[in-house]
């Protein structure tokens, strides 16, 4: 069992209580102490976000509006905490996103509030809707680089359109946020032009760029096989689901959202599939094992995930080659925990 911290604790419960003034009372007694910026967030505010949120999925009460509730005080909190940091002189101009899809702005939030701690002008531009209005926004501040930030893998699909927006007005891109994985190779294979996954390491990005612009990285994704998963996939999760319950429906728990659940499950690893063929197939071996473990919990036949994930290869590996290797790697990968 991981020991918690009886601070973190105490936050925890004011974010889960919905507590806005006790969680900002608190946030100002620990940053006026004399702690820093990055010791408030990474020592009390993102360990007491996390533990709210794991408590309650384990207490099956992690409703989208309590994760809400809980990230915008942890939001407001950041704010006030960021207020008494003091920055260094201007540093550099920077501009951070969000990938589609992201229901979770809060990393990059921090990002934004440590980066400006440390001198960097940043503008926040949240989850955009279209690309040419990043490019907008690059060229108004004439900005060093475009942060763009992803917190789950299956939101990397809009990456290389993000990538080639800032590379068509010369501004290099740096990729940052766990959904980018552990090393720079699908930020890379996406189209960024660096690999963040410290504070630090974006001002050394930053300073290489300024040292000599770098020659933009290619996108070296499989796009056009992505995007047409990405159109027949509402289509494809309905077909799946028949052929599943045909062939292995004594593999399905019973009740009246059996086939919800199954439509749910197919489309999210179709999700994750998409991103495992642009640019890294662990991506899906990832989420098929994460299946796995939860079919264990909930006492699912322990073959139910290799069996959509059998439907899956064989009803597109003719006609999209690029989903080969991912669903390989998951095939085996579930084989030896189911």
């Amino acid at each position: 069992m991981r020991v918690v911290d009886e601070e973190v604790e105490a936050f925890a419960a004011l974010l889960g209580a919905g507590d806005r003034r006790g969680a900002i009372q608190r946030a100002v007694e620990l940053v006026q102490d004399g702690g820093s910026l990055g010791d408030f967030v990474f020592g009390m505010l993102a360990p007491a976000h996390v533990l709210v949120c794991e408590r309650a999925a384990r207490q099956r009460r992690l409703t989208p509006a309590f994760q809400q509730m809980a990230t915008d005080i942890a939001d407001t909190v950041l704010g006030v905490a960021a207020g008494n940091a003091r920055p260094e002189a201007e540093r550099s101009r920077l501009v951070v996103c969000v990938t589609e899809r992201e229901h979770q702005n809060l990393p990059a939030r921090i990002l934004c509030e440590l980066l400006r701690a440390e001198g960097h002008r940043v503008a926040f531009l949240g989850r955009p809707s279209h690309t040419a209005g990043v490019t907008k926004v690059l060229e108004q501040l004439e900005a060093d680089a475009l942060l763009v930030s992803c917190s789950l893998p299956m939101n990397l699909p809009c990456v290389p359109q993000l990538a080639s927006a800032a590379h068509a007005i010369g501004v290099p891109v740096i990729a940052g946020g766990n959904g980018f994985g552990v090393d720079e190779t699908r930020g890379l294979r996406l189209g960024a032009d660096a690999w963040a996954p410290r504070i630090a390491d974006v001002a050394l990005a930053v300073e290489r760029f300024r040292a000599g612009r770098p020659a933009l990285q290619a996108v070296e994704a499989e796009i056009a096989q992505q995007q047409e998963l990405t159109a027949i996939r509402r289509a494809l999760t309905e077909e799946l689901a028949d052929r599943v319950e045909y062939q292995c429906g004594h593999m399905l728990p019973r009740g009246p959202r059996s086939r919800s659940a199954l439509r749910s499950d197919l489309h999210n690893l179709l999700v994750f599939l998409e991103s495992a063929v642009l640019c890294d197939a662990r991506i899906l071996a990832d989420y098929a094992d994460w299946l796995v473990g939860r079919a264990a919990e909930q006492h699912t036949h322990p073959r139910l995930v290799p069996a959509m994930l059998g439907a899956l290869e064989d009803r597109l590996i003719f006609d999209l080659p690029a989903v080969g290797e991912p669903l390989q790697a998951a095939r085996a990968q579930t084989a030896m925990a189911a």
